[in-house]
């Protein structure tokens, strides 16, 4: 789960920490980088916001972050 922007009600996502074409390679945070990086291969690399990665629908209602995890997506669902 990743938060993007000032405002707690937007800017959310949440997406899977693998690489979609390969489960066995876990993607990992460079923060100096502010990227994922594929562990496998250290070329392959995605926006903060997990875009190319698996997605999960997010939702905010009344200050609560719900995430779908028995829906998977392939775009970036923000709530």
């Amino acid at each position: 789960v990743q938060h993007t922007g000032d405002d707690p009600d937007l800017g959310w996502s949440a997406f899977g920490a693998f690489d979609p074409d390969d489960p066995s390679c876990a993607v990992q945070i460079d923060r100096e980088a502010r990227t994922l990086v594929n562990a496998c291969d250290e070329a392959v690399t995605y926006p903060l916001d997990g875009t190319g990665l698996r997605q999960y629908p997010v939702a905010v209602e009344g200050g609560r972050l719900y995430v779908d995890l028995n829906e998977i997506t392939t775009t970036t669902t923000e709530g």
